[in-house]
């Protein structure tokens, strides 16, 4: 696999040998393995075999080989004879990630890696059975906020045994590891989730710039976590300070973000700059019986941290949630502004209407 805009390095280089601060990012994947005393092989095309010799040179591992872009599925079933364990790692040589959140070594069963994503249109979105299962994983088909595939696995041996079970992708004539997760499932192979809170696939350039921090004056926009709660509690007192003064109640708070964060209608972003939280907006799904039932969007607390506004942090969580609003089928997005506020938001296509908000307030 190779990655190419334009640019004859990306273009001609395999994408895992792709630096990141002048380190190969499938190096950084191999150096734990091996600290951790763990067995590694990698699939490659045969004509890759001295460009990863040398860039790895000094690590510990076997090749196998895929003479021919099968899947990722193939990919695997090309390693069969180095796996002997009843369960072992399966990594995507392409992707950066956190390896110490893992705590690989201490899982006994079989499990997939999984990231909380605000818009699973160019990801795998992870199907959930009742017990909380993987049932299986839908590739580029479903919209809104979920859990996606991360591509890192603990697989159980049994794969290679319905490995030619697995259909070929009609349109790709591959075999894809996400259709093995399905027929694992009904054998009996059940997997487990595990969310990660840092992965970021390199599929584009601007994906491996954000890798080396050269955009890193541009903010990583993610759903919000449960451990983010007390930078958004510090940032939204910038905007609603009588809402969270001294009598606010933070146990309450820390259970309402999480039920928040549960809520498939619910979409609260934050802004993440340099390991910080700076921005956040809240983006609420809602229908009525109306437009024959289409759903539309309503915007609230979008607010960046006093010490970086100006610099179009408010503008990009806006875009990223207008562009939810459209997959999700909205057929309008609303939000309220002060006067002062409404040319941002006609900067970015909102336009002012002739009603006016009229609020009854409990206290």
């Amino acid at each position: 696999m190779k990655l190419g805009d334009g640019d004859p390095q990306l273009s001609s280089t395999p994408k895992p040998l792709l630096e990141v601060n002048g380190i190969p990012i499938i190096r950084r994947i191999i150096d734990k393995l091996n600290s951790d005393n763990i067995s590694v092989a990698i699939v490659i095309n045969p004509d890759d075999e001295e460009v990863f010799k040398r860039k790895l040179n000094g690590l510990k591992f076997q090749f196998y080989y895929q003479n021919f872009p099968k899947g990722t599925a193939d990919a695997l079933y090309a390693a069969r004879q180095f796996i002997s364990d009843d369960i072992f790692g399966v990594f995507m040589g392409d992707d950066i990630f956190n390896y110490d959140e893992l705590n690989f070594k201490n899982i006994s069963e079989p499990t997939i890696f999984v990231y909380q994503h605000f818009d699973c249109r160019n990801f795998g979105k992870i199907g959930l059975d009742s017990k909380g299962y993987v049932r299986k994983i839908f590739e580029k088909e479903n919209v809104g906020k979920g859990l996606i595939n991360t591509g890192i696995y603990v697989m159980p041996k049994k794969f290679f045994q319905i490995f030619q079970k697995i259909g070929v992708n009609h349109i790709s004539n591959e075999y894809y590891l996400t259709d093995a997760i399905s027929e694992l499932y009904k054998t009996g192979y059940k997997m487990r989730t595990r969310i990660i809170g840092m992965w970021k696939g390199i599929n584009f350039p601007i994906d491996l710039a954000y890798a080396n921090g050269i955009y890193s004056i541009k903010p990583i926009i993610r759903l919000a976590r449960a451990d983010d709660f007390a930078s958004l509690i510090r940032i939204l007192r910038q905007l609603k300070p009588e809402s969270i003064n001294e009598h606010y109640d933070f146990a309450m708070g820390t259970g309402i973000l999480q039920k928040i964060i549960d809520d498939e209608n619910y979409y609260l972003l934050v802004a993440e700059l340099n390991k910080e939280i700076v921005g956040t907006a809240t983006m609420l799904i809602q229908k009525n019986l109306t437009h024959n039932g289409r759903p539309y969007a309503h915007i609230e607390n979008v607010v960046t941290a006093s010490e970086y506004r100006k610099r179009g942090i408010g503008k990009v969580l806006l875009s990223e949630l207008i562009k939810v609003a459209k997959s999700l089928g909205c057929y309008k997005v609303i939000l309220n502004s002060s006067l002062e506020n409404s040319r941002f938001y006609e900067g970015i296509g909102f336009n002012l209407t002739n009603e006016i908000e009229m609020r009854l307030v409990f206290t």
